[in-house]
């Protein structure tokens, strides 16, 4: 038995165990009240609870003097002291927890149920006090019996179905299935399907989770066998536990063939937690094609648009899908988005699909010209302008990546908020000068670049994907470099030439410049090696020519695509705004 500690325990803490910590009256841990939620008690009559605290030290001195039974009676005996009369209920809750504190259990009980029956105002604040206490040092058995007399005691539909929750827990946790099945029987004439049915429903989850489908499978039984088994709480508590039963065994196809049923008779919550599971066990179990059959049949199914959870969780697989299965179907990304704003999906979630998987796509052209008209339809519809221009943002990357620039223009033209009129300036230069390269207007091309040199930014731009770091003057390099090779493609070698020499000077003064240390150092000798003819003169050991970035030198630092802009945006793209979460929230019972 614990002893001696109760007081430094209980009274350090006092405020939080006698007041804050109370439980309601089902049994369901209370909130403590702010003085935005209740008035606050008039001075007048406020309750003076210092005499709880000199009980506690009476209680603790009887305790460090080894005399516990004395220092039972004492807290027993302030019950009926009219000096404790307006805080009997924090006094009652107190002593239960001391009797538990100092492993009491059968006192415990015995002063509650007696509590329970002839004063249950007292009693019913903490009534999952001991059951908790239970728990809390790991007696399953102690916690089952406890439940079990509870369960018989009448203390009002509310206590009792409480208790009659923890009998059906224990008993699924022990093992003990036929109890189990036989009580939920008895409990279901008992009490109302609309209260009874998330009891259920939540132990049948609990049974699934724990590998233990016997549990939730004797649960329906027991529900299909009650006269309640008609009641629609009861019906959606049947078809919901199914599908996950299902799931847990691995049994995909009868859920993906009882699609239109769900749809028809499941309200949105209650499906969309069941084929999250359904979704989540496919894929931990690799079967792909499983997602898809289970998620096609609630997008193709007009009925399932007003399921708004559900409807954006099949969604998200749907496409998904693609993305995970072995070998990859990235192909039909662009024709299941599209039948994706067909059927109205929530443009929000639209975008945060098409968003997620851009990145994944990078690589393949032909993917981001298809998709590309899908998203200038999708812009219009979202409905506010930060997501709009967030999409705008990965649309002005995916026409550089398809050298789309005279739809990049449009897009810059058009403007950016999150973007300042310099950064504008200076990425519709480099746009202007890419699309009059396109157009073969060489001269005008040249104009541009150097417009754009002449207002890059003084900080340097690091490249988190090869760790080099760009200064101005490595990229006014890289650009010259650039229009060295404009000329050469114009056919002006003379002009080609001195744009390498004044490129090979840039390259010099950021070598001599460079504080950023020996990857940025190869990476400016790389670029000298590089240069055609005369300008590529030795500059020490220069690496070979394959350790340059993959982009055009006249281009600005390219980045991981995840994290940065493509390549050849050359820093022209904004960062987009926040899409919608496309992941799901935690799942709901």
């Amino acid at each position: 038995m614990k002893s001696g500690v109760f007081l430094t325990g209980l009274a350090g803490a006092s405020a939080v165990l006698l007041f804050a910590a109370g439980c309601s009256r089902d049994g369901a841990t209370e909130e403590p009240k702010t003085p935005s939620e209740s008035e606050a008690v008039p001075a007048e009559v406020a309750i003076d609870d210092s005499i709880l605290y000199d009980l506690f030290g009476e209680v603790d001195g009887l305790l460090m003097a080894g005399q516990t039974n004395q220092a039972n009676a004492r807290f027993t005996a302030a019950l009926s002291d009219a000096a404790f009369k307006d805080l009997r209920e924090p006094l009652f809750s107190s002593m239960i927890r001391y009797f538990l504190f100092t492993g009491q259990f059968d006192e415990a009980k015995t002063q509650y149920l007696n509590a329970l029956r002839t004063d249950p105002e007292i009693a019913r604040p903490g009534f999952d006090a001991i059951y908790g206490a239970y728990l809390e040092k790991g007696d399953a058995a102690g916690a089952l019996e406890w439940a079990r007399l509870l369960a018989t005691q009448d203390i009002g539909d509310d206590l009792r179905m409480t208790a009659t929750d923890w009998l059906l827990s224990s008993l699924a946790r022990d093992g003990q299935i036929d109890e189990m099945a036989a009580a939920a029987a008895t409990a279901l004439e008992a009490f109302a399907p609309a209260a009874f049915a998330p009891v259920l429903v939540r132990i049948a989850h609990e049974g699934i989770s724990g590998d233990k489908t016997e549990v939730a499978a004797r649960l329906l039984d027991a529900i299909q066998a009650s006269s309640k088994k008609d009641a629609p709480e009861m019906i959606v508590a049947v078809k919901t536990v199914e599908v996950r039963i299902d799931a847990a065994r691995k049994e995909w196809k009868k859920i993906a063939d009882r699609i239109p049923e769900l749809v028809a008779e499941v309200p949105d919550a209650q499906l969309h937690s069941a084929l999250q599971f359904a979704f989540q066990t496919a894929r931990a179990a690799k079967r792909y094609d499983m997602v898809d059959a289970m998620s096609s049949p609630v997008v193709m199914d007009e009925r399932a648009a007003k399921l708004e959870r559900t409807f954006g969780l099949c969604a998200n697989e749907w496409i998904g899908v693609l993305f995970e299965g072995d070998p990859r179907d990235t192909a039909s990304f662009p024709g299941r988005l599209a039948k994706l704003l067909q059927v109205k999906l929530d443009p929000r979630r639209a975008y945060s699909i098409y968003s997620r998987r851009f990145y994944e796509i990078l690589d393949d052209k032909a993917l981001i010209r298809e998709c590309m008209p899908l998203v200038d339809s999708l812009i219009p519809l979202l409905p506010d302008e930060a997501s709009q221009n967030g999409l705008r943002a990965l649309q002005l990357d995916a026409a550089f990546l398809v050298d789309d620039y005279a739809a990049a223009l449009a897009i810059l033209e058009k403007g950016l908020p999150e973007r300042d009129e310099a950064w504008h300036k200076m990425a519709i230069a480099k746009v202007k000068a890419h699309l009059a390269l396109q157009n073969k207007q060489y001269d005008v091309a040249v104009k541009q670049f150097r417009e754009f040199m002449d207002i890059l930014p003084d900080e340097d731009q690091p490249d988190p994907a090869s760790d080099v770091m760009y200064s101005k003057l490595t990229l006014l390099g890289n650009n010259e470099k650039r229009i060295g090779d404009i000329y050469v493609e114009a056919g002006n070698p003379d002009e080609a030439a001195k744009s390498y020499a004044t490129a090979r000077e840039w390259y010099e003064k950021a070598l001599e410049a460079n504080k950023a240390g020996q990857t940025t150092e190869d990476y400016i000798k790389a670029q000298i090696a590089a240069l055609p003819g005369a300008a590529a003169k030795p500059v020490e050991a220069a690496k070979p020519v394959e350790a340059a970035p993959a982009v055009q030198p006249a281009e600005a630092p390219a980045a991981k695509p995840v994290e940065a802009a493509p390549a050849e945006a050359a820093s022209a793209v904004a960062a987009p705004a926040e899409a919608p979460a496309e992941s799901e929230p935690a799942e709901e019972e």
